[in-house]
């Protein structure tokens, strides 16, 4: 069956990495500050340090940043800890990050480069497969023991979205 994209959607497609999995009710915690909340960055990583999660820091092709974490929580933690900072950037969909850097121009120069890395004792707890994406990727060193099916998306981007920078 084929869809009609939205009309605010460009025929360019990206992929994302979904914040829960295909095998699981199991959530990992990823934020999203945009440019314009990145005086927010520090209220962001207190929550995810008081938290103990493992997570690592990205900038993106807008100048904001991708908090992105393989440590696993249920649901109800995973709420009760968003609600610490959803108001920051309302528009995060707090549920599916984007990792491949295609939606600005030349934004792949620097989508790998970990602004932030911390590391906690929650190799027991954090996402064998979540982890190993991230080392290949982005060249952290999480380590994780428990097995989940990673829930990856292709989604178009937005029209207005797709700019050069430079």
């Amino acid at each position: 069956m084929l869809m009609a994209l939205k009309k605010n959607r460009s025929n360019k497609f990206t992929v994302g990495l979904c914040n829960s999995f295909k095998d699981s009710k199991l959530k990992v915690l990823f934020f999203e500050l945009d440019k314009e909340h990145n005086e927010y960055y520090e209220q962001v990583t207190k929550v995810f340090m008081k938290n103990e999660l493992d997570h690592f820091v990205h900038l993106t092709g807008s100048q904001g940043h991708h908090f992105l974490s393989p440590t696993l929580m249920s649901a109800g933690r995973w709420h009760y800890i968003i609600q610490e900072i959803k108001q920051i950037n309302p528009k995060c969909p707090m549920t599916t990050l984007r990792v491949k850097p295609n939606k600005y121009y030349q934004e792949d120069y620097f989508w790998y480069q970990i602004i932030d890395e911390r590391h906690f004792d929650n190799k027991k707890i954090n996402s064998l497969q979540m982890c190993n994406y991230f080392n290949r990727l982005w060249k952290t060193e999480f380590k994780g023991e428990i097995q989940t099916e990673l829930n990856i998306v292709s989604y178009p981007l937005p029209k207005v979205e797709i700019v050069r920078t430079s």
